[in-house]
């Protein structure tokens, strides 16, 4: 159909008049997913690299735009001509054996915006992306852990990465994973892990009385277990005398701190043993002569129990306020504090907390709670 000189002029000037109106507008195209699928196809394609970065025996074929999107250290590795990597084909890596082992993965994560994790591969992925200043990556490995301490409360998990937690200064996750150690004493002895923490590592938890455990002598069991694991003999001295003032002998029964005596391992280190059973039967001797004499109040341990979840023995009938295993009211607090990240399921999965006693108009900090063996 053909147009007359005016009709075109008139359709001309009602586009313009319709220029200043905000039309809606459709994004239209292949998606997301086109990108991800295409940066994907990318990845470790030699024909269309760039650089390859060695570790290793492994070459991998990669494009140094990308990189330097999601690294600033590697942007400045592979782009600045004051680094001579800058001016190389073949960039060779140094990494541990546990990073080498998931630099595919790592680099993959880049292409795909996507990655497989474990408690395993979690620390040497979080490495790499903590080395590289991956900051996405860093926050999609904290995630997980996250999720795995406070929601699944995985205590495998948490022992294995506290050992790992200085390796890059991660104060958080340390305080995290040793949090939760401690609020599942139990499992944390029955774990494979167990044996593999350093000596610095059962000194913290065995300081704390903060701790939930299933008795003194059940915890002692396992610290020798550990002990006698060292192997070498003047590394094992050393360990036994750091190790055994922090046990609470006294809050054994008289026939645990008999068993002890009997056992090979006090014969070996006797004379390292002697001044803490000889102190713990004094503590237990003071507190049943109070007790006879009606002044049990007045008597005060010289180091406060753990919380003990067991069955109660004979040391709960000679101790004093202290008898089911007493949480001061600043380890209280601390828990509470967890239950906010939900580890409080932790707690009241083998016991229940409630209130010992409450003095007279007294202040917050003069509250006494304790745990009783859950009944299901």
């Amino acid at each position: 159909m053909a147009f007359s000189r005016n009709q075109r002029q008139v359709s001309m000037s009602v586009l313009q008049s319709c220029a200043g109106v905000n039309l809606p507008k459709e994004k239209v195209g292949l998606g997301d997913a086109y990108g991800a699928n295409l940066t994907k196809e990318l990845y470790n394609k030699p024909e269309l690299s760039d650089v390859v970065l060695r570790v290793g025996k492994n070459d991998y074929h990669v494009h140094k735009f990308l990189l330097a999107h999601f690294s600033d250290v590697m942007k400045t590795m592979l782009m600045e001509t004051r680094w001579g990597d800058a001016q190389k084909h073949i960039v060779e890596l140094t990494e541990t054996d546990e990073a080498a082992a998931v630099f595919d993965s790592f680099l993959r994560f880049m292409y795909c915006g996507q990655i497989e994790v474990n408690i395993d591969t979690a620390i040497p992925i979080l490495a790499l992306a903590d080395k590289y200043n991956v900051k996405s990556l860093k926050s999609v490995c904290s995630d997980y852990m996250e999720k795995e301490i406070f929601h699944y409360c995985n205590v495998r998990a948490a022992l294995l990465w506290w050992q790992r937690a200085n390796s890059y200064n991660s104060v958080s996750l340390d305080s995290d994973c040793f949090d939760l150690i401690v609020l599942s004493l139990d499992e944390a002895i029955a774990s494979p892990e167990w044996q593999y923490l350093d000596i610095d590592q059962m000194c913290a938890i065995l300081e704390t009385s903060q701790s939930i455990v299933s008795g003194e002598y059940f915890l002692y069991e396992a610290v020798e277990k550990w002990l006698q694991s060292t192997g070498e003999c003047e590394n094992l001295r050393e360990r036994v005398e750091r190790v055994l003032p922090l046990i609470r002998f006294s809050s054994m029964t008289p026939e645990e701190i008999k068993r002890v005596e009997q056992s090979s391992f006090y014969e070996q280190f006797k004379i390292k043993f002697m001044p803490h059973l000889y102190e713990a039967f004094k503590q237990l001797a003071l507190k049943d002569h109070h007790r006879g004499r009606g002044e049990g109040s007045k008597f005060h341990l010289l180091k406060m129990p753990r919380c003990y979840t067991g069955p109660p023995g004979d040391q709960f009938k000679s101790q004093s306020s202290y008898a089911q295993g007493a949480i001061s009211f600043e380890s209280f607090s601390t828990i509470v504090e967890l239950s906010k990240k939900s580890l409080f399921n932790v707690v009241t999965s083998s016991c229940k907390v409630l209130y010992r006693h409450c003095p007279k108009n007294a202040s917050m900090n003069e509250f006494d709670f304790a745990t009783e063996p859950r009944v299901n």
